[in-house]
């Protein structure tokens, strides 16, 4: 019997055979490493025994390990995407209320304050020049 070890990879959802060892520590701490590294999501290790004498093998699990940081930063799914969205849709609703009421409230009145205080301006420059400049 013989018992070989391939170490897996997991990134975006499709994996990746990155090696094949003999050694089964050493298959285990390759997978450490690659996932400590954070270019993936996840990794195994899957071992194969093959008996030579009837031809047959069995894999089995060896490790299986996902990188918790990544399963944090996914997008949530089915339920708990709706409860988000529906309440990103409330807040977003709620903004534009906001600006509709700060829009329309005051407008008017900054219009006409600020009209009246060009013209005084205006008025105020021209009876400098005349009566400073003019004599």
């Amino acid at each position: 019997m013989s018992t070989s070890y391939e170490i897996l990879t997991q990134r975006n959802g499709k994996w990746e055979v990155e090696g094949v060892t003999e050694d089964k520590q050493y298959a285990k701490e390759s997978a450490l490493e690659a996932l400590g590294s954070g270019h993936y999501d996840a990794v195994k290790v899957l071992g194969e025994r093959l008996d030579e004498a009837s031809g047959e093998s069995t894999t089995f699990t060896v490790l299986s390990k996902v990188d918790q940081r990544k399963v944090a930063d996914a997008p949530p799914k089915g339920d708990e995407r709706r409860k988000k969205t529906d309440r990103r849709k409330k807040v977003e609703r709620r903004k534009k209320k906001e600006r509709r009421k700060k829009k329309s409230s005051g407008n008017w009145v900054d219009a006409v304050v600020k009209g009246i205080l060009f013209i005084w301006a205006i008025l105020a420059t021209g009876a400098f020049f005349i009566c400073f400049l003019g004599m």
